[in-house]
């Protein structure tokens, strides 16, 4: 290279090289390393910091004076985040609900529905609904042979759920007599038999003078002497004249069975295999009828009480004189199971959580 150029060099190299860094405020021995995001002065390393959230360099005497303020300018960054408000609502959704809020109960329709009629009154179809529902999972238990102490919890639902059908159908006579059958039923499930017992002849009065061609006549006697022969054996003082008057109800259901028609019978047999529990409860008078009268049991096929009468004397150690001949009059049909005019195990627990 020519001598004559060096100055010409280092001319250029002068002009282009970088500043000397300034020196720090912290330290004036040193150069700075930064420069603070909020007083704007140079700072080494040791004066640097990082401000409350981490995202700006900071001097230490201004992290000093953020700190210094008071807590809840602090939560100001986490209050304006958006997932902060997404969790808040969420937590209060979930307070509103344990607390009740927007849930339908009992009670809620009664004054809308006042003047509708019976079949369509929203509160009493909520609580038929849950009877049967109840009863559904009663079929279950008794299917898996589900211990007694739980049997005995849902039948006492079942119990309070038929209370307040009662409550709300007190006036309704073509409905009540269904109501209270089901309700001493459900007590008998219950472990309550002297109550289901009181239940049944409160309402003795009301078949005075009925037909023993009347289905819901002959059904009524088979709980009545159903429940005589259950109170025989736990009521001091009436084990005698209840035996005798459940043997007596039984006998004349059996009686009646004995004369049966066989085209009649075979034509329950086929009654029985419609599966009324797929009709929507509250689509109409009929519809309702029908649903009540399955769950609350107050009209069975003719097979079904035969089968019922015959072991409830068997289970007393009663023979009945004529129970060859009701059965005899049920020979030409399929013979019928108490569960037979329930839903098979399969649908009742599909319909668990209908």
């Amino acid at each position: 290279m020519d001598p004559s150029h060096l100055p010409r060099l280092m001319a250029i190299l002068q002009a282009t090289a970088p500043a000397a860094s300034p020196l720090a405020a912290d330290d004036p021995t040193v150069q700075a390393d930064g420069i603070c995001a909020d007083c704007h002065r140079a700072m080494s390393w040791r004066g640097l910091a990082t401000d409350a959230v981490g995202s700006r360099l900071i001097c230490t005497d201004c992290r000093a004076a953020i700190d210094a303020k008071p807590k809840r300018l602090r939560l100001l960054p986490i209050v304006a985040h958006p997932f902060t408000w997404v969790g808040a609502a969420m937590v209060l959704a979930v307070v509103l609900y344990l607390g009740g809020a927007g849930n339908i109960r009992p009670g809620h329709y009664a004054t809308l529905d006042a003047d509708k009629p019976w079949y369509k009154q929203r509160d009493a179809l909520m609580w038929l609904a849950q009877a049967r529902r109840i009863d559904h999972r009663l079929v279950v238990l008794k299917e898996v042979n589900g211990p007694e102490s739980e049997r005995r919890k849902w039948a006492e639902l079942q119990v309070n759920a038929f209370g307040e059908l009662i409550d709300h159908w007190q006036d309704e006579d073509e409905v009540v007599l269904d109501l209270v059958v089901g309700l001493s039923i459900a007590k008998t499930h219950a472990g309550k038999t002297a109550d289901a017992y009181e239940w049944l002849y409160k309402i003795a009065k009301n078949y005075a003078g009925a037909s023993d061609q009347d289905d819901r006549y002959l059904t009524y006697l088979t709980h009545r002497g159903i429940a005589s022969l259950a109170i025989s054996e736990t009521a001091p003082g009436l084990q005698e004249v209840a035996r005798r008057q459940g043997v007596a109800d039984l006998e004349l259901v059996l009686h009646a069975l004995a004369t049966e028609d066989l085209s009649r019978a075979g034509e329950r047999t086929i009654d029985q295999m419609l599966d009324t529990y797929t009709v929507p409860a509250g689509k109409d008078k009929a519809a309702v009828r029908r649903e009540l009268q399955q769950i609350c049991q107050s009209e069975l096929p003719r097979g079904r009480l035969l089968d019922m009468c015959l072991e409830a004397l068997a289970s007393h150690g009663i023979r009945s004189t004529i129970a060859g001949e009701a059965r005899k009059s049920f020979d030409m049909n399929v013979p019928i199971n108490p569960t037979d005019a329930r839903p098979d195990a399969g649908l009742v627990i599909e319909r668990l959580d209908d």
